[in-house]
């Protein structure tokens, strides 16, 4: 944030904006804003235990010890581990249920090797999918949604490192601190927040329109946006442009907003599959909420292509051990996409950056990304088959 002082003297808080690489798509500028879901959805989830367990498929007691023991963490907190904690060890693997004094007291250098591990895991839904604070600053990010202090406050000191951001996994031993169903359901709400761009585009008597409309178009295949372009165009005093409106019907209509309950009645909530492949379509396709038929689409509809991408390109993130897919998006510019980062209906459609977007989803390694193009845009080819596709 920054400070002006207005016309009538007044001093007001205006946001931030950061400049876009210059390229075919034009003279772009984002500020960052956040999203929170209301409170019509929260009231729909279930509060989550307030037991912490972490999860150790296919592992061995001795394996897991020998991972508090390298955690660095202190001898007194690895005897609370092993003999004060509950342990289930079964031929699936082991779970751990931490003290509460465990989880408040780990270095952060052993927490950040601890949760690495159980975010390898699945089963480890508070580990593999973490709040994350992309700003770094707990109480920034935190400002204005009701926490208390002393939520805020045990936030902070339980936030790991997560690339250049902040990881916060331990939701079920806040919520013990919660004096009330009331602090209970604004915590969940606080921890659904979200940060997006409002991306804009810069225009002026210099600008190439005919560039713009070629580029925002993909390539005039998709005309709807020309008349608001030209209009553009044609009227003096026209500075900038909110992206959502060169965005084709449907991500127009989702983009900043949560899913709405109707969206589920199939079973599942949309994920980021299902939002890449209907980017262009007018009115969704619920069969892109199938794993084989988003495979079946890409192989039969797509060309994988090299960079530099373009506008409505499909971009897949895999990981490498497994080689499989486990997120798209959709590529607008520069290094900014349009996703959802899940099936949940607790998270919504919003703009985020690549670093961010890579980030969130790394776990032990950084993930390969790939571009795909529809093949009745003209594009390079190059070899590649389709990879297999994970709910995400």
């Amino acid at each position: 944030m920054t400070t002006v002082i207005a016309d009538d003297g007044s001093i007001q808080r205006v946001k931030e904006t950061h400049r876009v690489k210059p390229g075919p798509w034009g003279d772009l500028e984002y500020y960052y804003t956040y999203l929170e879901a209301p409170d019509s959805l929260v009231e729909l989830v279930p509060v989550p235990s307030q037991q912490t367990v972490w999860r150790f498929p296919g592992s061995k007691p001795e394996d897991v010890r020998a991972l508090f023991a390298n955690s660095g963490m202190s001898e007194e907190l690895i005897d609370e581990l092993g003999n004060r904690s509950v342990w289930h060890i079964s031929v699936d693997g082991i779970r751990v249920h931490p003290t509460d004094r465990v989880i408040k007291e780990l270095p952060i250098g052993a927490r950040l090797k601890i949760y690495q591990v159980l975010r390898g895991f699945e089963e480890n839904s508070f580990h593999r999918n973490p709040v994350i604070i992309e700003s770094g600053d707990v109480a920034g990010w935190f400002a204005g949604t009701g926490l208390s202090d002393i939520a805020i406050a045990a936030i902070d000191s339980l936030s790991y490192p997560l690339g250049p951001s902040l990881a916060f996994s331990d939701l079920p031993f806040l919520l013990g601190l919660m004096s009330s169903e009331k602090e209970e359901r604004d915590l969940l709400r606080a921890t659904t927040r979200t940060r997006t761009l409002i991306l804009r585009l810069r225009v002026n008597k210099d600008s190439d329109f005919q560039t713009l409309s070629d580029y925002w178009t993909a390539g005039f295949k998709y005309k709807d946006i020309l008349p608001l372009l030209e209009s553009v165009q044609r009227t003096e005093g026209v500075e900038r442009i909110d992206i959502a409106h060169l965005l084709p019907p449907l991500p127009r209509k989702l983009l900043y907003t949560f899913p709405s309950v109707s969206l589920g009645l199939s079973g599942r909530y949309p994920d980021s599959f299902w939002t890449a492949l209907n980017f262009f379509e007018f009115w969704p396709k619920e069969k892109f909420l199938n794993t084989v038929e988003v495979e079946k689409e890409v192989r039969t509809n797509f060309t994988r292509v090299a960079p530099p991408y373009r506008y409505g390109d499909i971009l897949v993130m895999i990981d490498p051990g497994s080689g499989r897919v486990v997120h798209s998006c959709v590529y607008l510019a520069d290094d900014i996409v349009y996703t959802k980062n899940g099936p949940g209906l607790l998270r919504p459609w919003i703009l985020m950056r690549m670093p961010d977007l890579i980030t969130r989803l790394a776990s032990e390694q950084v993930p390969v990304v790939e571009g795909w193009r529809r093949k009745d845009v003209i594009s390079p080819q190059i070899s590649g088959e389709t990879p297999a596709v994970s709910n995400r």
